[in-house]
């Protein structure tokens, strides 16, 4: 009798098991759309151990969707629904990119008017949150919190020129100039095309770091990326001149004046450089000249 009575109810038991609905990420892209997050968070989590909706693509885009909108959530209530949003969807968008390669057909979704929303384009919204985060926080005087929000802007996107350029001065004015370099030099090899970011990595080499030949191999290769900005060979004359030298010094100058005639300064680093080889006739000459 017991044992009839153990089956009767085991059977309600499994009937549930049974009825365990099947992960569906349309359901959970469109609950998601609908501002049902927690809902669409629980069944992409289960779509992405189901076997029939793990290697699919995009089952991860929507996984990274719905994690990015709850790491960018201003309602705790969403926010509050993961502690590694940000980590999550970065992998997850990864994985869908992954599982994508090879492939003709871009990922996307449709909004409320039908019309095609792409993962680059979700990509350049998220970036944007991020940089706008970290401008809002410089604003503040928020150099630590500015610098993390540049940062997730370069997890998200590695060739982001913006991030490491603003990541670069913010990490300068925190005196971490180690990695205001990294950020500069990463802005340049990204194609960031401001000859600010290499003026910055020479005064940094000229300045805290004290390395006037590093300086100075900055400030020659600054000359031939930027050769229409007259600070690059500026800077080199007078790095040549500290460093003692003076020959190379003098070719510089003579060539600065040329491009500026009237620039009374070159003309006195002339004389004094001139004095310095005992060209005592040259060095008077320029210095009646002006």
């Amino acid at each position: 009798m017991k044992r009839i009575v153990m089956i009767v109810l085991l059977v309600p038991v499994l009937a549930i098991a049974q009825k365990q609905p099947k992960p569906n990420i349309n359901k959970a892209l469109n609950s998601w759309k609908t501002g049902k997050v927690a809902e669409a968070k629980e069944m992409i989590d289960l779509a992405t151990t189901y076997e029939k909706t793990m290697d699919d693509p995009k089952t991860w885009y929507y996984r990274g969707l719905i994690y990015a909108s709850i790491d960018t959530a201003s309602d705790a209530s969403i926010k509050n629904l993961s502690d590694e949003a940000f980590k999550i969807a970065l992998e997850s968008f990864q994985k869908s990119d992954e599982l994508n390669k090879g492939s003709k057909n871009e990922l996307f979704i449709q909004d409320a008017s039908g019309l095609p929303i792409t993962k680059a384009q979700h990509m350049q919204t998220w970036t944007a949150n991020y940089i706008n985060k970290g401008a809002g926080a410089y604003q503040e005087d928020d150099l630590e919190g500015a610098l993390a929000n540049f940062e997730k802007v370069q997890q998200i996107n590695p060739k982001d020129t913006t991030s490491f350029f603003y990541a670069g001065f913010v990490a300068n004015g925190l005196e971490k100039y180690d990695l205001a370099l990294k950020n500069f030099r990463a802005y340049i090899d990204n194609g960031g095309t401001s000859s600010d970011a290499l003026l910055s990595i020479y005064q940094i080499y000229s300045g805290p770091k004290e390395d006037k030949e590093k300086a100075l191999a900055i400030a020659q290769e600054g000359k031939q990326k930027y050769p229409d900005n007259k600070d690059f060979p500026k800077v080199e004359i007078g790095l040549l001149i500290d460093l003692g030298k003076i020959d190379q010094a003098k070719s510089g100058l003579e060539a600065a004046i040329k491009s500026e005639p009237d620039n009374k300064i070159l003309h006195f680093y002339l004389g004094y450089v001139n004095s310095s080889l005992n060209n005592t006739d040259a060095a008077k000459k320029t210095t009646k000249m002006h």
